[in-house]
């Protein structure tokens, strides 16, 4: 099955905003209290918020499809949108995402075709600290992220 982007424009909003709060509610429900998830997902994921996020010229959202089907997305920040180091050498990727029907490395994703190597660096859904380790930037990928394992909440 083909693998395409796409990449995210306001008319994709509702789209978004549901398909980011599902997959961030399967990827951390389980480390988390209902309430704590509930004003997350609220405040994280609120329209209004990604709507601004979506118009930053220094942001950009990408869909991941495979056989024509949603499979996660990606946000991307370039230098003054970036969460943390704020580097005009720098491309932060803030949120990657596949859905767990998709999970399973690249393999699942693009069946091989055409790779000589792959591999998925993953813990839970691909999360900033086990993608962190293969980078010399570690917390460029840690600091935001928005749960502990404790269940508290870093806004």
């Amino acid at each position: 099955m083909a693998v395409s982007f796409r990449e995210c424009t306001l008319e994709d909003l509702e789209i978004l905003q549901a398909f980011s709060r599902r997959l961030f509610f399967e990827t951390f429900a389980d480390m988390n209290t209902p309430e704590n998830m509930a004003v997350y997902l609220d405040k994280a994921f609120a329209a209004e918020k990604i709507r601004a996020e979506l118009s930053d010229e220094n942001s950009v959202f990408y869909f991941l499809y495979r056989g024509g089907k949603l499979a996660g997305y990606l946000k991307l920040n370039e230098a003054p949108a970036q969460t943390d180091i704020h580097d005009e050498q720098s491309l932060e990727i803030e949120r990657i995402y596949v859905s767990k029907e998709f999970q399973g490395g690249l393999r699942a994703l693009s069946d091989g075709e055409g790779c000589q190597h792959s591999y998925t660096a993953k813990e839970k859904n691909m999360s900033g600290s086990a993608f962190g380790r293969k980078t010399k930037r570690r917390s460029a990928f840690t600091n935001g992220m928005a749960f502990t394992r404790s269940g508290r909440i870093r806004l």
